[in-house]
């Protein structure tokens, strides 16, 4: 796929140039920011993630250099101002980073020895978690994690153009214009749009949110940046974290009808990929749940694990990054070259000050870019429980910035036409 090329611009040099033309440039990227959680909603209304009021946040881990000479300090402090700003009625504290303290008060320091078993390895997450209630009776802790991290060279090759071109001039009188398009000419200008270097980043962060108590995940995070390569990946990806952190809720509905038909939920069989990844799966699993509860209004969700008058499943066939690349290309614009005064007698006689203002075209180039989708295909079914029978069956093919956001669109189309196939 490629971009859609103005329709001032096209791909073949055809005649002369007439004139020359004032060119801008704009480095045309694109990025796509996307953040999925899940929450355990099989625990006790008053033992999840949203009644916690203290929380560590243990220093990024992860594989790649790059991140971990240059940006974990600077993730870490910006989640947990992020976190402390978005997420209400929770305190937050996070490892000092070597570095100035923005939040001095909210550090684990270092030289600090009633926090030194924080700092030391830890065999599994049940000798963490016994660390961290023991040293600060934080009812949890989030371990972070860069899942992946890399560049890929983005350089957008020199391509060349034919322009349309035109140059005219319009008669004024109080700015405006009492004429059509005088003195006009057209002609295509040979136009060459300079190689652009650039870079383009995809980066991964999963995060496991564990309830000190129980040793147990709490939540999960997997939110991801796919686009021209920034320094602002790992604080935006960070923000995004916070603000789904501070609307998260149990999946729950208003205004549905106590005597509705209820709706369950069963397996999702995953692609091959999928397998072993529970921040992937957690993210499809949530999805069907929230979106359950957002869009049906006719029926009532039962999320226990076999429960259900009707229930549904799905099958997740395909989840993968497209790349597509955009080369570069150009838009026109109008530029005023110059302005003429003049006078003009109108038939009575009077004498009118007007102006003459000379326009033409002006070139506005767009460098190419390569952007990043995700292409999901999905079959989802709604299934009656007493009989097994299949009530409802869609398949669908589709498209987004994120992997997620394919599969949340689907959904919501699903339980639509499951709103009208069993609901009251």
């Amino acid at each position: 796929m490629q971009t859609t090329v103005s329709s001032l611009c096209r791909s073949l040099a055809l005649g002369a140039t007439l004139a020359s033309a004032s060119v801008l440039t704009f480095p045309a990227v694109t990025a796509a920011y996307s953040g999925e959680l899940w929450m355990d909603e099989n625990v006790p209304a008053n033992e999840r993630v949203t009644t916690f009021k203290k929380i560590i946040l243990f220093p990024m881990t992860g594989d790649s250099a790059y991140s971990v000479s240059y940006y974990h300090g600077g993730f870490d402090g910006a989640l947990a101002a992020a976190m402390q700003k978005k997420v209400k009625n929770t305190n937050f504290f996070y490892f000092d980073d070597g570095g100035e303290a923005k939040l001095e008060k909210q550090q684990i320091f270092r030289d600090n020895p009633a926090y030194a078993a924080l700092h030391q390895p830890f065999a599994n997450e049940d000798a963490r978690a016994t660390a961290v209630y023991d040293a600060t009776g934080a009812e949890g802790y989030l371990v972070p994690h860069i899942r992946l991290h890399k560049f890929q060279d983005d350089t957008a090759p020199e391509r060349r153009l034919g322009v349309p071109m035109e140059s005219y001039y319009v008669e004024t009188e109080y700015d405006v214009e009492v004429s059509g398009k005088l003195g006009y000419r057209s002609w295509t200008q040979d136009h060459i749009i300079p190689a652009h270097p650039g870079r383009a980043e995809q980066l991964e962060i999963e995060a496991t949110l564990y309830d000190a108590y129980t040793h147990k995940p709490a939540m999960t995070y997997l939110g991801d940046y796919r686009g021209g390569a920034t320094t602002e990946s790992f604080a935006t990806v960070a923000q995004i974290f916070a603000i789904d952190w501070g609307k998260l809720k149990s999946a729950e509905q208003k205004r549905v009808p106590a005597s509705a038909p209820t709706l369950g939920f069963r397996e999702v069989t995953m692609p091959d990929d999928f397998a072993g990844d529970t921040f992937r799966q957690n993210a499809v699993w949530y999805a069907m749940k929230d979106e359950a509860a957002r869009t049906l209004k006719h029926v009532r969700i039962d999320t226990a694990p076999d429960g259900g008058r009707y229930y549904v499943q799905g099958t997740l066939a395909d989840a993968h990054i497209v790349e597509t690349h955009h080369p570069s290309t150009c838009t026109t614009y109008r530029i005023l070259e110059r302005t003429e005064p003049f006078t003009r007698k109108d038939f009575k006689g009077v004498e009118h000050k007007m102006q003459r203002k000379y326009y033409t075209t002006g070139i506005r180039d767009e460098y190419g870019y390569t952007s990043f989708d995700c292409h999901v295909e999905a079959t989802f079914e709604l299934v009656e429980a007493a009989t097994g029978r299949t009530l409802l069956r869609r398949m669908y093919m589709d498209t987004a910035g994120s992997c997620n956001d394919a599969i949340r669109k689907m959904l919501q189309h699903f339980y639509q036409d499951v709103d009208d196939a069993i609901g009251i």
